[in-house]
């Protein structure tokens, strides 16, 4: 199973009035990559983070987005209660009511409203969110990640099937069509070693047995079974389950690549010549592919 590696991921958690959002968005890269970005008060937490990404990628660049924001609150912050000074002020008014001759009516709303500090507008810094809520949210927003990467490496393994099977296609219109062009060259080079050594005291079959050698050098057998041999081991490992094969899908197509320009560079017919074309073409469309695979 290929996996892709860009993704995106989002989740979302209330704690204590403020809002946790977690956003995770991952790009193609040749390494694991990992960027988080927290608020200030948070910072003791990245490394976690970090290592909790590199839990479920294994390669491409991973941006993590961690925000927070107040709900519930007067002019967006929550009012909240200095519960030990309101004891506080309240075991002195009974202190005092239980040691006065006169009685004292209970403290109205607008008595607690007095009392300096009793009331506090909570600061962003003041968040209730602790490391247990973070990763909670990290990791739910990384498994929406992991499954779109998924989603994406089962359409990129489908497209490379396909490019797969139009490369073995013009291997085979090359194998079936090697015989004819490799004979065609070598009568070639015998009619133009016959031409340069008109005149001249030479054996026809030192001629014959020199084209032939010239010939062999033009052969494409050779990399013809080493391009079915390369074509095998793609599609075994698209096949390869839980594993990044980014890299060594890489560099087999650069070898395809590679076989292909040898046969290009070594055969003069024209048959051969616009099936390698065409061959090269399959081949970059299968790197820009790949550019893209864990």
């Amino acid at each position: 199973m290929l996996t892709s590696m860009t993704g995106y991921g989002q989740a979302e958690q209330t704690v204590g009035g403020y809002r946790l959002t977690v956003e995770v968005r991952s790009v193609n890269h040749r390494f694991a990559d990992v960027v988080v970005r927290l608020p200030r008060e948070w910072a003791r937490h990245e490394d976690g983070l970090r290592q909790l990404v590199l839990q479920h990628v294994r390669r491409g660049r991973v941006e993590v987005l961690v925000a927070s924001s107040l709900q519930d609150a007067v002019g967006g912050r929550p009012v909240r209660v200095n519960e030990a000074l309101l004891a506080a002020a309240l075991g002195v008014l009974r202190t005092v009511g239980a040691q006065a001759p006169l009685d004292f009516e209970a403290p109205a709303l607008g008595d607690l409203l007095a009392i300096p500090g009793l009331f506090e507008v909570a600061e962003a810094g003041d968040s209730p969110i602790g490391p247990d809520e973070l990763n909670k949210a990290a990791a739910i927003a990384l498994q929406e990640l992991v499954a779109m990467r998924r989603n994406e490496g089962e359409r990129l393994r489908a497209h490379l099937l396909g490019l797969h099977g139009e490369l073995r296609a013009l291997l085979s219109c090359l194998r079936g069509v090697a015989p004819q062009a490799s004979a065609a060259h070598r009568e070639r080079l015998a009619l133009r070693m016959q031409e340069l050594l008109q005149g001249a005291q030479t054996d026809p079959g030192r001629i014959a047995f020199e084209a032939a050698l010239l010939a062999e050098r033009g052969d494409i057998e050779e990399e013809l079974h080493r391009l079915d041999s390369h074509a095998q081991q793609l599609v075994a490992l698209l096949s390869v389950r839980d594993e990044a094969v980014g890299r060594r899908l890489d560099f087999l197509v650069q070898e395809l690549h590679r076989e292909v320009n040898t046969i290009g560079a070594k055969a003069a017919d024209l048959q051969v010549a616009e099936l390698v074309l065409d061959a090269k073409h399959v081949i970059e469309q299968m790197r820009e592919q790949l550019q893209n695979v864990e």
